[in-house]
């Protein structure tokens, strides 16, 4: 009963945690199945380019004086847009291990647009200022135009971080779409706490087009071959180099793009062949070259993994040149003039593959690498070039696609960690519940054997005392009615045959009751066991046991301890009656758990030969290994068992 109940207590601990790892493993599987795809959906969308070697940081500004008096951000379009969206791109800083780290993005802040400097009527793009915004981990967070017109945009600050140990702010850039144009390149910046540091915060680089996040491009299947543009190697910084486009018929432009060379395989490789000093230039029809942007005499900040934006406000042009003055030293003892793209937009397109192009060199070393082609291409070094809202779009999605994958992830491995919990929980409950099964089988079992060793007490002195009784008292009457009959007659032999049949029957019980007797049995040799039976069938012939070993009965099962005597008797009873033997040696040994029998005799062999069938099978019943060989004075018999 005991057992039972133990059983059933386990099988129904064993479902319940079953049921319970089910449910860890289908949260398990769900969440794997939400990994996979989310993990599909980031294959597709850009990625934040390495490296922040070059280009600008971003702007800077104090915490406000007071809640009430958020600290401001103004930038003046120069005229009224229909805005489709906002993006503002936090800052990432060069920490000590050069991994770049986002900081500064304000915790509460409000983004509102007006058509007057005054905002006396305020456009709103996003009311932050009551609610800590999400930290976006340095991916852009794009805001919602609606096409509202508007020529100010404000973002004001009411509660800000630490960079450092200073409570402020900082942007890395700020985009205002109009019809995919960013219509905030370079336009006027005003901060009502302005911090300007070194070359890396002042108040233009918010609209100057550069970020931290590389160039606007998402990474091909396969990394293409081409690398961009590159003219001849030159042995000093001056030059006069140039790149133009010419088209047609004039166009109305409306920015240039130059993307750099950016290449992981070379030192520096930000900074890789883009003129330190340089001019842009246009022309008009027939006319002579304008200068649209000079850096002939001051050196260009290097842009690092950042397009160079240059904006034109719609000029007419039929060509575009770009001029290099003077080169980095990008190789050993070389200065180099390189570009992976060139862009020229005109009404939002992109019309530089329609040009066509000329140089006033060419690297032609590796032409699967470098040629005139691949400058308007529509790749930069490392991937296809996007238009800047769908970069952004795609860098905000990543942002939010992996800010949740670590949340599944964490999840994932909790629900491990209580998968894990449980099932070992479950194996101490099944161990336990078998190791109490296993100790009440043990008891039960041990239970049983004491009561079948006091049952075999009990019949062994039942046998002893009532049957023992029983047939002295037949021996005793048959003796005292032999003495009343004629001698020779019938009736005497009769009861003579009763007396020996009523002692035989007395030893026979003996035996039975020495091998039920469990006691007995333990504490009585086998050998001395043998040494009376060889006694009472042998007693009027010469026979010994003198060198064989003390074994105790009860390395023998019952079993074969009951063939074994029957045996041994059967064996001694053919002697006495049939072999006419003199002398008879018996031994018994023991070797390891074999326990060996040997008998010999000087009598005369059994007449076949061989021994009876008889004492075949009861060697064969216990599984024992007999032999026997006669000689002329002498005859063997062996029988092993274990």
């Amino acid at each position: 009963m005991q057992l039972y109940l133990s059983s059933t207590v386990c099988l129904v601990v064993l479902c319940l945690f079953a049921l319970r790892s089910d449910l860890f493993a289908e949260s398990i599987r769900s969440l794997d199945e939400r990994i996979q795809r989310i993990e599909t959906q980031l294959q597709d969308l850009p990625v934040r380019e390495p490296g922040e070697s070059g280009g600008s940081v971003g702007l800077s500004g104090l915490r406000p004086y007071k809640p009430s008096h958020p600290t401001t951000v103004t930038i003046d379009l120069g005229k009224v847009y229909p805005i489709d969206h906002i993006a503002l791109v936090p800052t990432r800083l060069e920490n000590e291990e050069r991994q770049l780290e986002p900081t500064g993005f304000p915790m509460r802040f409000e983004l509102i647009g007006s058509l007057t400097d005054d905002f006396s009527s305020p456009v709103v793009f996003f009311d932050g200022k009551n609610e800590d915004y999400p930290d976006p981990n340095g991916y852009p967070v794009i805001f919602e135009g609606k096409r509202q017109s508007i020529r100010f945009l404000r973002i004001l600050m009411y509660k800000v971080p630490h960079i450092g140990r200073s409570p402020s702010f900082s942007f890395a850039e700020l985009f205002i779409f109009s019809n995919g144009r960013n219509v905030a390149l370079r336009k006027p910046v005003k901060n009502s706490r302005s911090v300007i540091w070194k070359d890396l915060f002042h108040d233009t680089f918010l609209v100057d087009g550069q970020t931290s996040l590389g160039q606007p491009i998402v990474p091909p299947p396969e990394n293409p071959d081409l690398r961009g543009w590159h003219g001849d190697l030159q042995e000093t910084a001056d030059c006069n180099e140039t790149v133009e486009i010419a088209f047609e018929h004039p166009h109305e432009i409306e920015e240039i793009r130059l993307y750099p060379v950016y290449h992981i395989g070379w030192p520096e490789g930000v900074a890789y062949g883009f003129p330190i000093n340089f001019k842009v230039q246009i022309k008009e029809e027939e006319l002579d070259w304008i200068t649209v942007e000079d850096w002939s005499r001051n050196p260009f900040p290097s842009p690092g993994n950042n397009p160079v934006n240059i904006p034109l406000k719609e000029r007419k042009a039929r060509a575009i040149r770009f001029q290099a003055l003077s080169l980095p030293q990008s190789i050993p003892s070389h200065y180099i003039f390189a570009m992976a793209e060139m862009e020229v937009y005109a009404g939002g397109t992109n019309i530089a593959p329609l040009g066509k192009i000329t140089t006033t060199s060419l690297y032609d070393k590796h032409p699967h690498e470098w040629n005139l082609e691949a400058l308007t291409d529509g790749y930069g070094t490392r991937g296809k070039i996007i238009p800047p809202l769908d970069w952004l779009e795609g860098l905000a999605q990543r942002g939010k696609l992996e800010a949740e994958l670590a949340k599944l992830i964490e999840q994932r491995t909790q629900q491990q960690d209580r998968l894990a919990r449980t099932l070992k929980f479950a194996v101490r409950v099944l161990v336990g519940a078998l190791l109490l099964a296993g100790a009440v089988m043990i008891r039960n079992k041990r239970r049983r054997q004491k009561q079948l060793r006091e049952l075999k007490n009990r019949i062994a002195s039942d046998l002893h005392d009532e049957v023992g009784s029983n047939l002295a008292s037949i021996t005793i009457l048959a003796a005292g009615a032999k003495e009343e009959v004629k001698s020779e007659s019938p009736h005497e032999r009769s009861l003579q045959r009763m007396i020996d049949i009523a002692k035989e029957t007395s030893a026979s019980m003996r035996d039975i009751v020495w091998m039920l007797h469990p006691d007995r049995k333990t504490n009585m040799s086998l050998t001395a066991k043998f040494q009376d039976i060889a006694g009472s069938l042998l007693a009027d012939l010469d026979f010994s046991l003198d060198e064989s070993e003390e074994i105790s009965a009860s390395r023998l099962s019952m079993d074969k301890l009951h063939h074994f005597i029957l045996f041994y008797k059967e064996v001694l009873h053919n002697l006495a009656k049939h072999s006419n033997s003199s002398q008879i040696r018996i031994k018994l040994t023991a070797a390891g758990r074999k326990i060996r029998l040997d008998i010999m005799d000087n009598g005369q062999p059994p007449p076949s030969g061989d021994l009876p069938q008889g004492l075949k099978l009861r060697a064969q019943k216990m599984g024992g290994h007999l032999t026997y060989q006669t000689h002329t004075e002498r005859n063997y018999l062996c029988l092993e068992i274990s």
